[in-house]
């Protein structure tokens, strides 16, 4: 009966200075951080280069990209120079083909 219960588990109770343990609680913290951004760092090189491969551009995006105009970007899809892809009513473009067209 003596035991005090914090949601089902024993309490333990250390003697720290409150300065020390905020000190290493923001160490552990920090640490922490470091890690998670190194893991995230290392996930969005990888994502990012396959990414731009096959990154879909919309009509507006690829107006920006360009500098064009919208009518100019569907003549251009009807002469052939660029290749739509439909989903559902949108309209896309690759931008790995757009950047061939810039290259060619």
């Amino acid at each position: 009966m003596g035991e005090s219960n914090v949601r089902g588990k024993a309490a333990i109770i250390f003697s720290y200075d409150p300065e020390v343990f905020v000190e290493e609680l923001r160490k552990l913290i920090r640490e922490e951080f470091r890690c998670a951004i190194a893991v995230f760092k290392s996930k969005n090189e990888n994502v990012s280069n396959k990414s731009t491969e096959n990154e879909l551009m919309k009509v507006r995006e690829l107006c920006q990209f360009l500098k064009v105009s919208k009518p100019t970007i569907y003549d251009w899809i009807k002469c052939g120079k660029l290749r739509p892809i439909k989903i559902q009513s949108r309209v896309y473009f690759l931008r790995k083909e757009i950047d061939q067209l810039l290259n060619s």
